[in-house]
């Protein structure tokens, strides 16, 4: 609570109020204080849940029935009819920058018997 009153941001049910039913152009802002407070609200799930991830993972291990080195999988993203499908359909070629990030995850879940745990962020149109 500490923090919400010294950045001035409304409790999580009046900044979604505000965010949807804004009363000025400063509330309805993309740096409205309403808007900062949902932003932080789902970037701390998103971190809860990936230190719950962690803690899974370091506690109980990968589940070892899961066969890594199954025929079906294959050794690159552009292997895979479905994800090469799913590429194909972007209205949009893919940056050279995105491609690796893609061949990266890609290798990072085959590559062994550890689960991968990555958020990939990006802003749209940054280029």
């Amino acid at each position: 609570q500490d923090v919400l009153d010294e950045l001035r941001w409304p409790k999580f049910a009046d900044a979604l109020v505000l965010a949807h039913k804004p009363t000025s152009i400063a509330e309805a802002g993309m740096d409205s204080t309403a808007r900062q407070r949902i932003a932080f609200e789902e970037l701390s799930m998103q971190q809860a849940q990936l230190a719950l991830t962690r803690w899974k993972l370091k506690h109980h291990g990968v589940d070892q029935s899961v066969d890594f080195q199954s025929k079906d999988v294959y050794s690159r993203w552009r292997d895979s009819p479905l994800v090469s499908a799913a590429v194909a359909s972007l209205p949009f070629d893919l940056t050279a920058s995105q491609m690796e990030c893609l061949d990266e995850m890609w290798g990072d879940a085959i590559g062994d018997k550890s689960r991968m745990v990555r958020v990939l962020q990006g802003d749209v149109g940054s280029g």
